[in-house]
């Protein structure tokens, strides 16, 4: 019989990237064999600040389903798009001047 690994997820607060968050909590719930509704209950418990707030202001029909939070998180947490074209002149100014 295997061990569930010992895995610590750290809290999504808003500054990191929200699909690699994401990305890490779903692989947490994978290896912690967790059912979709035992996903859901676990969420809030890695949530801080503003998104901790958010995911309380949920509608009930949202929180029943883990594909319909996860098109919720992203909306509500993706990055704006000035964040993304300075990202991507950051990345044709090191192409040019590489």
């Amino acid at each position: 019989p295997s061990a569930t690994p010992k895995v610590k997820l750290e809290k999504y607060d808003c500054k990191t990237s929200v699909i690699q968050w994401w990305l890490k909590f779903v692989t947490f719930i994978n290896l912690q064999k967790l059912t979709e509704m035992m996903a859901i209950e676990t969420l809030p418990f890695n949530l801080a600040g503003t998104a901790e707030s958010w995911y309380f202001s949920l509608y009930t029909a949202v929180k029943r389903s883990l594909t319909a939070i996860k098109e919720a998180f992203h909306q509500r947490f993706k990055p704006s798009s000035r964040n993304n074209l300075e990202l991507m002149d950051v990345k044709q100014k090191d192409g040019i001047s590489g």
